[in-house]
């Protein structure tokens, strides 16, 4: 079974690459609710990015009500919201 895709992960922009993989980790679970987020030097560290380009991935999640900032400690994820997904029979041909 395939992971659901992101096209985030396929922007140029690697701060867009950044937050597409988080947000994809916070959906799955793996980085969970109350859980610290990586720091913007392990970020660094694992994306070879500037630490600028890793925050602003941080504050686009954060903007997506995905993250929340404690000032001066940590980051983690918010819990998500459930919303109910409908599924339609869809028939081709």
């Amino acid at each position: 079974m395939s992971r659901p895709v992101d096209l985030g992960e396929a922007d140029p922009r690697p701060y867009i690459q950044m937050a597409a993989r988080l947000r994809r980790q916070i959906r799955a679970g793996e980085i969970a609710p109350g859980q610290p987020v990586p720091s913007l030097t392990t970020l660094s560290r694992e994306f070879g990015h500037a630490r600028m380009t890793c925050s602003k991935a941080m504050r686009l999640l954060e903007q997506e009500e995905l993250l929340t900032f404690i000032p001066g400690l940590v980051t983690t994820p918010r819990r998500l919201r459930r919303h109910r997904t409908e599924l339609h029979d869809v028939r081709c041909g």
